[in-house]
């Protein structure tokens, strides 16, 4: 058994009242997340995003990245109560075929679009075994092909889930990695 919080040497961020650092978490074989959808990026309650190898340095998880809305290449603006991290989820994926095996994580966030306050956001962002941050992809009902429009309290992103649906690998790739996520507030 092991305690780590913000306040640990490595972790990103400083431990604060409501940052909700451990409110939701994802593991995959060789990686966990860490969402902490309350923590304060530049005096906005946005939320950010942790993310750790199973591989322990006295005694504790190794960090890896942690990333929000701020991050050089991360979709969205920091903004009051975005609330990003509120749903995490992660799968090992290697960009190439013979690549190293980073994580591929999906995370929610309760982005304004436009006027709509809490339309949602989702990402998937992939992070590197060295640390390197990029994000693959963003959604929220106003990118094509989504059904809907953007509507206040739609929650798009509320769930977010990252998997492979290579029977004989646990690793994704770009050919079976899936993406899937929840709009709990959509009319109809």
């Amino acid at each position: 058994v092991t305690v780590f919080h913000q306040d640990t040497p490595g972790v990103s961020g400083t431990r604060e009242i409501q940052d909700s650092f451990g409110q939701t978490l994802a593991a995959s074989d060789r990686y966990f997340v860490v969402g902490s959808p309350g923590e304060s990026i530049q005096q906005n309650t946005e939320g950010m995003v942790h993310v750790f190898s199973h591989a322990f340095v006295d005694g504790r998880p190794s960090p890896v990245a942690a990333f929000h809305q701020d991050t050089p290449g991360i979709s969205g603006v920091a903004e009051e109560g975005d609330s990003f991290g509120w749903s995490v989820s992660v799968v090992p994926y290697r960009q190439s075929p013979r690549g190293p095996i980073g994580a591929l994580v999906a995370v929610g966030s309760w982005e304004a679009v436009g006027e709509a306050a809490n339309a949602g956001m989702a990402h998937l962002v992939y992070v590197s075994p060295t640390g390197d941050v990029s994000q693959r992809a963003a959604v929220t009902q106003d990118t094509p092909g989504l059904t809907g429009a953007p509507a206040a309290d739609d929650y798009l992103g509320y769930d977010v889930v990252v998997a492979t649906v290579d029977p004989y690998s646990k690793v994704a790739t770009l050919r079976s990695a899936v993406w899937a996520v929840s709009v709990p507030g959509e009319d109809g």
